[in-house]
């Protein structure tokens, strides 16, 4: 998912958060829930504005079957099952 940053009008604070393209926040207090920080001093209906930018793609470097790896075991999440393959590949388009 992107990362977006928003900046709070009220308070010039900048809050980076990752949310699913389709989502805006217009709000302090919606913008606080979802990156659980506290609203502090600045009223809950302060308007926010998404800064210019596309978003950045989060890579979560903490992967389950990294960890995993890291900690010397094994994925077991496709135990037992038949491994997968691609379709063969042929000349035809």
């Amino acid at each position: 998912m992107p990362i977006y940053e928003y900046q709070c009008k009220a308070n010039g604070r900048t809050v980076e958060v990752v949310h699913r393209m389709a989502v805006r926040f217009s709000t302090w207090q919606e913008l606080c829930e979802h990156a659980q920080i506290v609203l502090g001093d600045t009223p809950s209906d302060a308007e926010v504005v998404r800064l210019v930018g596309g978003g950045n793609a989060t890579m979560n470097p903490l992967t389950t079957s990294k960890f995993l790896k890291a900690a010397g075991a094994a994925s077991t999440s496709l135990s037992g099952t038949r491994g997968m393959a691609a379709p063969a590949r042929t000349n035809k388009f």
